[in-house]
């Protein structure tokens, strides 16, 4: 009986020290898993904030070229009344 138990006891403490080394592997691997996935997740913001910063860039190019379009109407608006004038005083000179 003796024999049996003892038996028993080194059985039942090879499964404990073999779930232990499961439990330690799997701490590890979580451990692994948790760090790549902070790491993905530092990754993901700072491509937010490059988009977003891109994203407004793209913004202000457009408003500074609507801004050049209506400069330009303006300008060419300018020119075609003074080339009028001009046109005007030297059809009157003649």
């Amino acid at each position: 009986e003796g024999k049996h138990l003892n038996e028993k006891l080194t059985l039942m403490t090879h499964d404990i020290e073999t779930k232990e080394g499961t439990i330690f592997d799997l701490r590890h691997d979580c451990d692994m898993y948790i760090k790549v996935i902070n790491d993905l997740k530092q990754e993901h913001d700072q491509k937010d904030i490059v988009s977003i910063s891109l994203k407004q860039e793209v913004e202000s190019a457009y408003t500074s070229m609507e801004r050049s379009k209506e400069e330009k109407e303006i300008l060419k608006a300018n020119f075609d009344s003074c080339m009028e004038e001009m046109q005007q005083r030297f059809d009157d000179q003649e």
